[in-house]
């Protein structure tokens, strides 16, 4: 008995031991990295400025004039000024920021060495298949934050299958499909639930529609982006199972989302798997997709998104209509 009782004490005396050597480990490394950032340049590097989102992220960060230190990274200098002069003269800023110069693609070298001088990368430079695989493996070995506005599944489950095991070891958060395309709707969705609670409603069901004007058309990153798509080949060994499904520890999740549009089912799959695992304990994973607010939603029974073409009926006023049904029900 003394016997057992002895192992029992060493056993639980070794994995004790083994979980805060693990901590310490962890901890170290977390500390590292953050004082590795205190002598950082930038609070943020924006890529892709002089293409059509890359603008709008501009714009939004020259009107807001956050208490932060941020700067541009592009190809072309001169063209990359020339875009921020524009933007800061239209709206009347005056604190312009500096430019980098680094190819995203061809010199790993100076981008890395650029990479290094900030806490967070944002890139919207597309198709990010071609352009952000290199600047996605750096960030993830220097430590660096990553969010980037791609709809690109093939690269999104590439980007995990390679990078993820090395974005944890190094803190870095890659945030993909950041600003998607399937946001405007969680967030409708999820405003119709608030208003619907606050007139002591529940949401029953919810319709999301797009309207879209007589010269609305696509951007040229996002052209460009479906003729990079059709144009490249495919095939290759398949992974075991979809990079998406992928858990902190390597294993597969078996949280699954059934949605009808394609791209919310991507990023709910990839949002309820790091969710489960973090829920259970399994740590943070680090490569995640931004609509967590969308994850809580879709598990609650009696929310559900359907898309549908416009009804002729749906005028300027649709989404106070919209409101307006789902808070009577």
């Amino acid at each position: 008995g003394e016997d057992l009782a002895g192992w029992r004490s060493a056993q639980h005396f070794q994995r004790t031991w083994s979980c805060g050597a693990a901590f310490l480990v962890q901890l170290w490394r977390r500390l590292r990295l953050a004082f590795d950032r205190m002598g950082t340049e930038y609070d943020i590097l924006l890529c892709g400025v002089t293409g059509f989102a890359g603008k709008l992220a501009a714009e939004h960060l020259l009107v807001k004039s956050y208490p932060i230190k941020w700067a541009c990274c592009a190809r072309n200098e001169a063209k990359a000024a020339a875009a921020v002069k524009t933007i800061a003269d239209r709206v009347g800023a005056t604190a312009l920021p500096p430019i980098e110069v680094a190819c995203l693609i061809s010199d790993e070298a100076k981008l890395r060495a650029v990479v290094k001088k900030t806490k967070v990368v944002l890139t919207c430079a597309g198709p990010f298949e071609k352009y952000s695989q290199t600047l996605v493996k750096v960030c993830a070995e220097e430590g660096v934050h990553y969010a980037d506005i791609t709809g690109e599944s093939d690269f999104f489950r590439k980007m995990i299958a390679e990078h993820d095991a090395t974005a944890q070891k190094t803190g870095a958060k890659i945030v993909i499909h950041c600003g998607n395309d399937a946001i405007p709707w969680d967030l409708t969705v999820f405003e119709m639930s608030k208003l619907a609670r606050s007139k002591g409603a529940e949401l029953a069901e919810a319709w999301t529609y797009g309207e879209f004007g007589a010269t609305a058309a696509a951007s040229g990153g996002t052209l460009t982006t479906a003729i990079y798509q059709l144009g490249k080949r495919r095939g290759g060994a398949k992974p075991d199972f979809d990079p998406l499904l992928k858990r902190p520890d390597g294993s597969k999740s078996e949280s699954l989302t059934k949605i009808t549009n394609p791209k919310q089912d991507r990023l709910l799959r990839r949002v309820r798997a790091v969710r489960r695992a973090v829920d259970h304990g399994a740590g943070d994973g680090q490569l995640r997709a931004p609509l967590q607010r969308a994850a809580r939603l879709q598990r609650q029974p009696h929310v559900r998104r359907r898309h549908a073409a416009r009804p002729p009926d749906v005028g300027a006023k649709a989404n106070e209509a919209l409101v307006g049904a789902a808070v009577m029900a």
